[in-house]
């Protein structure tokens, strides 16, 4: 570029339009937080739609601005909200193959403590008489009915839920003395 080209800026934006962003600033994070149900990704959501307006990507002519500037914040939303949710799913098998289920914790303290959780349900569970046991694992672990359960093993529905009571008392004592 030499020395006597004109940098070409992009035209002002409309000044109705950045009125409308400063009034309808409150209406607009309700709308942007209606779909990505965080406050903070709602603020960045509005912030884009203002640099828009602001860098000039905005229509030259709108004959509502309000209406222009809400469609504007809700398309953006709904665009982060799948992004989102894309990047999600895409990221949950990574979080899935993790040994210990609190593994994803933030805190390393946390996951030491759901690590030591884990081990001392899985003892209390082995440590059941084994009808209890394998109530309690066919039931709460393989998702099994109740009523199933006592048809495999020849006893009565309310036996079946006594077993499986008792694998849940055992669990939560496990818990209690872990901590």
């Amino acid at each position: 570029m030499s020395r006597h080209e004109r940098i070409a800026f992009p035209p002002p934006p409309p000044p109705d339009l950045v009125d409308a962003i400063g009034r309808l600033r409150p209406t607009l994070m309700a709308i942007a937080r209606r779909y990505v149900n965080c406050p903070f990704l709602a603020e960045d959501v509005v912030q884009d739609a203002a640099l828009r307006v602001l860098s000039g990507d905005a229509a030259d002519e709108v004959g509502t601005p309000d209406a222009y500037l809400a469609r504007m914040v809700r398309n953006l939303a709904i665009d982060r909200a799948r992004r989102r949710g894309f990047e999600t799913r895409l990221f949950a098998d990574e979080e899935e193959g993790a040994a210990c289920p609190a593994a994803c914790a933030a805190c390393p303290d946390k996951v030491v403590e759901g690590c030591e959780a884990l081990k001392a349900v899985e003892a209390a569970i082995a440590a059941l008489p084994e009808a209890a046991r394998t109530a309690f694992t066919l039931h709460r672990i393989e998702g099994v009915p109740q009523k199933e359960i006592a048809r495999r093993l020849g006893l009565s529905p309310a036996r079946v839920c006594g077993l499986v009571r008792q694998g849940h008392e055992a669990c939560g004592a496990a818990l209690t003395r872990a901590g």
